[in-house]
């Protein structure tokens, strides 16, 4: 069984993802590709992404796009559909933005103050 990720995990994956983000945009300008819109970095996101059923147990199943190391965050192997948006959104704003920017609305998260 997976361990599910710390939140120090979740967040050193989620810096990743964003500069991933801002390197497929750099890829995309030096390729001749100049589109910097939400919809093209949806686009490569769902490119680099694999689809992953999750079961909800209010709705059912579904599919949901994740990268293929993103790190599950439920019982039994599974990546929530907030945890699979949050990491898409944390991608798409880095790309449209050209830079790593690893918080959704722009503002920092507090780090953790286990300890510290």
């Amino acid at each position: 069984m997976a361990r599910i990720p710390s939140y120090d995990d979740k967040l050193r994956y989620i810096k990743l993802v964003a500069e991933r983000g801002a390197e497929a945009r750099h890829v995309a300008v030096a390729a001749g590709d100049n589109r910097r819109s939400r919809r093209r970095a949806r686009a490569i996101f769902e490119a680099m992404g694999r689809q992953k059923t999750v079961t909800d147990s209010f709705f059912g199943d579904s599919l949901i796009t994740v990268l293929a190391d993103t790190p599950e965050d439920g019982g039994g192997g599974s990546v929530s559909k907030a945890w699979a948006r949050h990491v898409r959104k944390v991608f798409v704003r880095s790309f449209t933005a050209g830079r790593s920017v690893p918080w959704p609305d722009g503002v920092p998260v507090v780090a953790s103050s286990r300890g510290r």
